[in-house]
């Protein structure tokens, strides 16, 4: 599983956490080039470039019971800190000195007893100091012939640990991801912080929203045209902007303040409905095909069969009719033709034997 940039080169993977160690009381990721991760064991973070243990991607400390690297005991999930039974009981294994919902204290920064990203930055969008290596207005380099986002001192250079946005997060450690992904992508949001934000968006992960379903709730009214209220500006303090946060979303609420059926488990539904009406269709056609009776053994075929000979005789008379018709019809203009040609040949004939008559009174 990997969960960061483009890998580096670099050696094979040496040392490390092992199954007999004991569980570490803070992130202490393990500085190895991140290309060699070789096993399950190690993921790789990118604004280290080094291998955490596994426990952080848990987001629950290992209770020191059960197998460390899958919190399981005998292949059932461990009741103390593996997630799944965590989120079943609905408690979360907080250390108790940070804040629940947040798990940050009170000067802001993350727990590093129960955070599974305390090391990760808490403010890593701010405007960082030029390197010296990339163009110092842009913070461009060229990387292969195009330019990038330089990944030193650029404030999106490095990309955050990338959930997919069509997917539920479930547990704390997958929603700051998906949260942290939501302050990627959004300049408003990311004034907020992941942390801040996964405590605002809590119930509507549990709702199985995805951040994708999240993205178009804060865009889109339930009945699909945009939200009238005024939008924001990444100029605009936090506070202001969780309260439009919660302005947008309270139109995803039913009377009972629970969120509504996000967008992707309503395409869904649609999706599962039509199969089921075509399903059902399908059914009352094979059952009627099967209930009729064949034509061929049907009573009505004999008569059916009759009628049709009997049709097609008819007509096969009356084409012959009709053919002898109309050939008598030609014969006739032809013999008319024909009697009229001779009358006129026989007039010419007789006007030419005739001498001509010459009058006779008038001479001597």
């Amino acid at each position: 599983m990997y969960l960061g940039e483009e890998a580096c080169s670099g050696a094979a993977a040496v040392g490390g956490y092992q199954q007999s160690d004991p569980a570490p009381v803070g992130p202490t990721p393990v500085r190895l080039p991140c290309n060699s991760v070789s096993s399950t064991k190690y993921y790789c973070m990118p604004e280290t470039r080094s291998l955490v243990d596994n426990w952080q991607i848990f987001g629950n400390a290992w209770c020191g019971t059960c197998r460390k690297y899958d919190r399981t005991v005998f292949g059932d999930a461990c009741d103390r800190c593996h997630p799944d039974t965590l989120r079943t009981r609905g408690v979360a294994h907080q250390c108790g000195e940070c804040l629940r919902d947040t798990r940050l204290l009170e000067d802001g920064t993350r727990c590093p007893r129960c955070h599974p990203f305390a090391d990760y930055g808490i403010d890593r969008y701010a405007l960082k100091p030029w390197c010296g290596r990339c163009d110092p207005g842009s913070r461009y380099e060229s990387i292969g012939g195009r330019p990038e986002r330089c990944r030193r001192c650029h404030r999106l250079g490095n990309k955050p640990l990338q959930w997919p946005a069509g997917d539920i997060p479930s547990g704390f450690t997958e929603q700051f991801l998906a949260c942290d992904w939501l302050c990627f992508i959004s300049p408003t949001l990311r004034r907020v912080g992941p942390d801040r934000l996964r405590a605002q968006l809590r119930k509507w992960f549990e709702a199985d929203y995805t951040p994708k379903d999240v993205e178009y709730a804060l865009d889109h009214s339930p009945s699909g045209g945009w939200h009238e209220s005024s939008t924001l500006t990444p100029r605009d303090e936090p506070r202001v902007i969780e309260n439009w946060v919660s302005r947008r979303l309270r139109a995803w609420l039913d009377d009972d303040e629970v969120p509504l059926p996000p967008l992707s488990a309503q395409i869904h539904a649609k999706r599962e409905t039509a199969l089921r009406q075509q399903e059902t269709l399908r059914a009352e056609f094979d059952r009627r095909q099967s209930a009729a009776a064949d034509a061929l053994e049907s009573p009505y075929a004999a008569q059916a069969r009759t009628a049709a000979r009997i049709a097609a005789t008819l007509g096969k008379r009356a084409h012959a009719d009709a053919t002898r018709r109309e050939l008598q019809h030609r014969q006739n203009t032809l013999n008319h033709e024909n009697a009229q040609r001779d009358a006129a040949a026989a007039m010419l004939n007789t006007f030419n034997r005739e001498p001509p008559t010459t009058d006779r009174s008038h001479s001597g």
